[in-house]
């Protein structure tokens, strides 16, 4: 039966040994950490193994959780529906999960989402350089994390959903060519073809740094981008040579971006792999240091992925994180999580996933 199966389970959980230098959050709450057969594990809040077999989100209906701005459901409702996932064999709440369910005695995780607060560089992509947006993420994380800083039922905190950071090269990725020019041609709506997994945020395939470069010169981004800049190469003369290209001004570079040219070159290619890890350090740095002010006692879970980000976003990404996540749409589900453990080294949390997989087909 069901409850037999349980009753095995909770018994070889019980007893999985952990290897103590690897643990990670703060005792008495969540955890993670290898056991000393080298698996990962969440540990729960009383020191056991725990496998996370979490329903996506409960909430009153429609995408986005929170962001949806329905009444709640009543806590008849609620408790019935907690109810029902148990019954089904679920032990957890995913991250569109509502408010009204955090105190069902049923695990749950949270989500800031940081790339809804302005200012945007972009629409939904903040500007992690900008004093205003820092402000913007302190009062968030004070509404939200504040009052479950105490809460033993929760896993830890999401930061965001299926994001990017404007790569030029995600995983696997390389550019053969000889030009340092490439010119982009103009974009079609090609949402219908897309995987559920890549939203449309740079259908340009323009670079981060090229894109900070090219906006307003009092924009905190911009600013950062040209100290970066010019700190590596000394001079628009200097950064010219390495770039293959002639600079004249700060205009020069807007306008190639204007013209949909993008910089491909070797040296931009590396210089623009630094720009984004030091970027996706200081998203990191800002956001975790705003969640653990107002909650110093649970996990970072990551930002959701929806296609695997490349090297440079997840080099910065496993300092801070406690877990990477990311959710699959694809049919090779497996390698692709192997793939992304290979890089990060951490524990990998499955955000949400689809039956087109094969892997899930008897479950």
């Amino acid at each position: 039966t069901i409850e037999m199966s349980q009753k095995n389970n909770d018994r070889l959980l019980a007893s999985v040994q952990f290897d103590p230098s690897t643990i990670r959050g703060k005792e008495g709450f969540f955890r993670v950490g290898q056991s000393v057969n080298g698996r990962w594990w969440f540990i729960d809040p009383e020191g056991k193994a725990f496998y996370h077999k979490g329903s996506t989100g409960l909430n009153a209906g429609k995408s986005g959780g929170r962001r949806a701005n329905l009444p709640p459901v009543s806590e008849a409702k609620a408790k019935q529906w907690v109810s029902y996932l148990k019954e089904w064999g679920f032990n957890g709440m995913g991250a569109w999960t509502t408010s009204e369910f955090f105190d069902k005695n049923m695990p749950f995780t949270e989500i800031i989402e940081t790339f809804y607060e302005k200012p945007w560089l972009k629409t939904k992509f903040p500007d992690v350089w900008d004093a205003r947006w820092s402000d913007n993420i302190d009062a968030k994380c004070k509404q939200l994390c504040q009052p479950l800083k105490n809460n033993k039922m929760l896993l830890g905190y999401f930061l965001d959903n299926e994001r990017g950071f404007m790569e030029v090269l995600k995983h696997n990725e390389k550019i053969i060519s000889n030009a340092p020019i490439y010119q982009s041609q103009k974009i079609t709506n090609k949402k219908k073809s897309e995987l559920p997994e890549e939203p449309l945020l740079n259908t340009e395939g323009i670079g981060l740094l090229q894109f900070s470069l090219s906006q307003p010169e009092n924009v905190p981004a911009a600013k950062k981008a040209w100290e970066f800049v010019l700190q590596r190469h000394k001079s628009l003369e200097g950064l010219s040579k390495a770039w293959q290209i002639e600079i004249d001004s700060p205009d020069t570079l807007k306008n190639l971006t204007e013209q949909r040219k993008l910089l491909i070159s070797d040296t931009y290619l590396k210089d623009q792999y630094d720009f984004v890890k030091l970027w996706v350090e200081q998203y990191y740095q800002v956001v975790s240091s705003k969640i653990h002010k107002y909650d110093p006692n649970h996990l970072l879970l990551g930002t959701r992925w929806g296609g695997t980000p490349g090297s440079a976003v997840l080099e910065a990404e496993k300092k801070w994180a406690d877990v990477v996540s990311q959710n699959n749409y694809r049919a090779n589900f497996y390698e692709r999580f192997d793939d992304l453990y290979r890089e990060v080294q951490r524990p990998i949390l499955n955000g949400e996933f689809n039956s087109w997989s094969g892997h899930f087909v008897y479950v």
